[in-house]
């Protein structure tokens, strides 16, 4: 779903995305997430990355050489996030 782009929308977002993720840990051990992001400002985006910081994930960005070309955008970056462990 495309919510990154209406503030109101990120930190549900975010806090959705960290409770689905603690739960698959929960149960299975492990969790991935791959999020697939358009920057339409920078205050959605620092909104983003704050509230992924806050609820512990870590991200890295994954090179477009790994995907598909049907999939490939020069305006989208993939990022995989992981969740850190509780302090």
């Amino acid at each position: 779903a495309d919510t990154v782009w209406v503030e109101d929308l990120v930190i549900p977002f975010v806090n959705t995305l960290a409770a689905a993720a603690t739960a698959s840990r929960e149960r299975f051990g492990a969790v991935l997430v791959l999020l697939c992001h358009k920057t339409r400002s920078r205050k959605t985006d620092e909104i983003l990355f704050e509230n992924l910081r806050r609820n512990l994930f870590s991200w890295t960005e994954v090179g477009v050489h790994h995907l598909d070309e049907t999939y490939r955008n020069p305006d989208l970056q993939l990022w995989k996030l992981e969740l850190l462990p509780a302090p």
